[in-house]
């Protein structure tokens, strides 16, 4: 059986409340693709379509990296950002050249409504996380989800290597993250601090590789 979560904390750096949580959702935000925006619209409008209607996104694991995502709980970061997903104010101008302002209000009304129903389930038996919500809030998520899901995938897996190379013995790690973008970087810092590896935690006697 899966863990279904609801909302979560985190310890900061990297809980919720914190800065570069908010930051990276804004960027999270941002992947959504402006020019659906006329669609979706048409849809809350339209009374024979039920855009509430339950759906799900379903977020795969590779089998030889499954259990150790898993074993970092993963959905409460990902229950996080989707009951997190709205349209930030820096989006507005790019929004607004796609409808005009009435329209995204009731675009923005939906997406703050439908967020609140979101559930997110973990699904070790099948090797997958499952998010599960209203029809059109799910087909809205799915682009920005798909990418955040491949980039811990891979953080995941080029820190795991570290790890494994010193045997689990984290303390002889430290990582300095020098990420991208605000986003890459509460990615890669996250999946840092959930397996343990100290941060910027410097050089000695007893370190054998630096996580840069």
């Amino acid at each position: 059986m899966g863990r279904a979560l609801g909302a979560a904390t985190f310890t900061d750096p990297y809980g919720f409340d914190s800065p570069l949580f908010g930051c990276m959702c804004e960027l999270f935000a941002a992947r959504f693709a402006p020019s659906t925006l006329d669609d979706c619209f048409a849809r809350i409008q339209s009374a024979g379509l039920n855009v509430h209607s339950p759906s799900a996104i379903f977020l795969p694991i590779e089998s030889d990296v499954a259990q150790g995502i898993f074993n970092l709980h993963y959905e409460r970061l990902l229950s996080g950002v989707c009951r997190s997903f709205r349209f930030v104010p820096a989006m507005s101008d790019v929004l607004i050249s796609e409808m005009n302002a009435e329209s995204l209000v009731i675009v923005s009304e939906f997406l703050d409504a439908a967020r609140s129903a979101c559930t997110v389930t973990a699904e070790p038996e099948r090797n997958r996380f499952q998010i599960a919500g209203p029809e059109l809030f799910t087909e809205m998520l799915l682009t920005p989800i798909s990418q955040f899901h491949m980039e811990v995938v891979l953080h995941f897996r080029t820190l795991r290597r570290y790890v494994d190379l010193v045997d689990g013995d984290t303390s002889r790690l430290y990582s300095r993250p020098l990420a991208s973008s605000s986003f890459s970087a509460f990615l890669e810092g996250w999946v840092t601090s959930q397996l343990g590896i100290p941060q910027n935690a410097g050089i000695d006697a007893k370190t054998i590789v630096a996580v840069i």
